[in-house]
């Protein structure tokens, strides 16, 4: 489509793409813009994407915390049934979600319902312990993700106010870390993202640390 704005394109061209290849973008966006642009249309539809998913994730967030203060409010006011009516069915939803925040919580309420009822089942509570803890698991994966992102977002924005050259970075040896080398690590898709962001936004700056040395 001719008149498809030059963004659209490339989004389309990369999701097209078995195995991410510049130079290919490159070659099939010569005529279309300049190496320089291009960058800025990769940067402008990243965002795009970015702002989709936090969308995404925040819509879906919002609608199970609702659920689990109903959950709470039930809990609260006696309404043991109800209560755990709503929490089976969040349990599985946040899991899946991958909201590991609002799943170890309706865990533990769930929890304290069997204990509150006196009606502890033994397999059902060792079930709700062993998910507890896999979350437990996930959230600690995720949170050294984003600690990862934050370093290289740090770095990357160090690097445009020129306040770090290219032995500063390979001091802090983030490419040999398990964290950074190990792709297959990640158990959730949130985390296998961020690990991804992490290393595109790394390997970038480090090119582009070579590049300015090499002008």
């Amino acid at each position: 489509n001719a008149g498809e704005k030059v963004y659209l394109q490339l989004f389309r061209t990369i999701d097209k793409q078995k195995k991410y290849d510049e130079k290919a973008l490159k070659k099939k966006f010569a005529g279309k813009s300049s190496e320089g642009h291009l960058h800025v249309i990769k940067n402008y539809l990243q965002n795009l994407i970015l702002d989709s998913l936090y969308m995404y994730r925040s819509r879906n967030n919002r609608s199970l915390r609702t659920k689990f203060f109903r959950a709470e409010t039930y809990f609260e006011k006696g309404l043991y049934d109800q209560a755990q009516q709503i929490l089976q069915k969040l349990r599985r939803e946040s899991e899946q979600e991958e909201d590991f925040i609002t799943m170890l919580e309706a865990i533990r309420l769930e929890k304290r319902l069997m204990l509150t009822l006196a009606n502890v089942d033994e397999e059902r509570m060792q079930m709700l312990i062993e998910k507890e803890g896999r979350g437990l698991t996930s959230y600690e994966e995720i949170c050294n993700y984003l600690n990862l992102g934050m370093e290289v977002g740090y770095i990357h924005f160090k690097y445009h106010e020129s306040s770090l050259n290219i032995s500063d970075i390979e001091k802090r040896e983030i490419d040999k870390r398990i964290v950074f080398t190990d792709t297959s690590a990640p158990q959730s898709t949130y985390g296998r993202y961020l690990l991804h962001n992490a290393r595109g936004t790394y390997y970038r700056t480090v090119s582009e640390f070579k590049k300015a040395s090499e002008e």
